[in-house]
């Protein structure tokens, strides 16, 4: 994994309107992001859905240019209701972090190819309030454990290690910084209601409560 070039994470605090679900394969987003709709039902707050595309083999242009128009969708589809909640499973993070994980470009290669989505991801938190809520292992070997019975190359682990730490220090990053962002830790023994709870409690942080 490439350095990154950390600076310092600075954010005031507003309301928040889009909550996005990101990090590794198989720590349970999608069932995360059904228990937070749930959540918001059951408040005074209604949600809508709408994830963003998936990364197969998209060069790092491709990608850049997926998220300006992604976040040009969400914006539009706040307008229709402003008083929504849009919940995502997929955003900005989660596209640095394969680029940096591929090796395939410099850091400053990355930060021109990303110039102009990386100002649209900043504008769209200003006028709205962007959070990403980064779900990976506290350990390689939770990867293992979620992935029993399928056969994980040497290759594989380290790629999903250079994952688990792009995460690790994406919020301090000058790609991070603009928005905000919590890295929640998974462990070995949480279930889906302590994932479910730390979730509560990293909203609260933000101003969104669900009670």
């Amino acid at each position: 994994m490439q350095e990154y070039n950390e600076i310092i994470y600075d954010h005031s605090r507003k309301r928040i309107q889009v909550v996005t679900l990101e990090g590794l394969s198989g720590m349970g987003k999608s069932t995360q992001a059904y228990q937070l709709d749930k959540m918001i039902e059951n408040s005074s707050k209604s949600a809508i859905k709408y994830n963003r595309e998936r990364l197969p083999d998209m060069t790092a242009e491709s990608m850049a240019l997926m998220i300006k128009h992604y976040f040009k969708k969400l914006e539009l589809e706040i307008k229709k209701d402003d008083q929504k909640i849009v919940l995502c499973e997929g955003g900005f993070s989660s596209i640095i972090v394969t680029c940096l994980a591929r090796q395939k470009h410099s850091i400053k290669t990355l930060e021109r190819i990303f110039l102009d989505a990386k100002n649209t991801v900043d504008d769209f938190h200003n006028k709205f309030g962007y959070l990403e809520l980064i779900l990976i292992p506290e350990h390689i070997n939770i990867v293992k454990e979620r992935f029993k019975g399928k056969v994980i190359t040497s290759e594989e682990l380290i790629k999903q290690q250079e994952l688990i730490q792009g995460f690790q220090l994406f919020k301090n990053t000058k790609w991070g910084n603009g928005f905000d962002s919590e890295v929640l830790e998974i462990k070995k023994d949480e279930t889906i209601l302590d994932i479910n709870k730390r979730i509560k409690e990293a909203l609260n942080k933000y101003n969104l409560a669900l009670d």
